[in-house]
């Protein structure tokens, strides 16, 4: 079972702009308003393989999940990938340079290990109450992301 949430924006900064700010992990509490804190757990630039903690602030408590760079295609592709009780986030960002801005889609999906009976009626009605609490998350994202390259730009 896969739930999906696509989020697009469109950022007025070349996407050199929005990349450096993507994929600016030291400084992504400073950029990313749920962000609190980042534990580089690799050293060195950001590429494929690199593993932080993050810890959000999502509905008034702290969460910290482990992730790591899956792929990147420099400077139009990066997918992060984290996994929490046989649960597989995947979230994929891509970047196309659209009249000197940068058009910006976010999708998110969780791969959930399959369901029966009660407990995958329970899953279903939680994920459009997660789907909504999520898109509304990348939505704020994509803002701070956007302030951010709008201001190096």
């Amino acid at each position: 079972m896969r739930n999906i949430v696509e989020v697009e924006k469109f950022v007025n900064s070349p996407i050199g702009n929005v990349w450096r700010v993507i994929t600016d992990l030291d400084h992504s509490p400073q950029i990313l308003s749920s962000v609190t804190r980042v534990e580089r757990l690799t050293e060195g630039s950001f590429r494929v393989g690199m593993r932080w903690r993050e810890t959000r602030k999502l509905l008034g408590k702290e969460a910290t999940e482990e992730m790591w760079v899956s792929a990147m295609e420099v400077p139009g592709r990066i997918v992060i990938t984290s996994e929490d009780g046989g649960v597989r986030y995947v979230s994929e960002i891509h970047l196309t340079e659209v009249n000197g801005g940068t058009d910006v889609v976010y999708t998110f999906s969780a791969e959930l290990p399959e369901l029966h009976g009660l407990r995958k009626l329970v899953s279903n009605t939680l994920g459009y109450l997660g789907a909504a609490i999520t898109k509304r998350m990348i939505s704020q994202d994509l803002d701070d992301i956007a302030r951010a390259a709008t201001a190096a730009h």
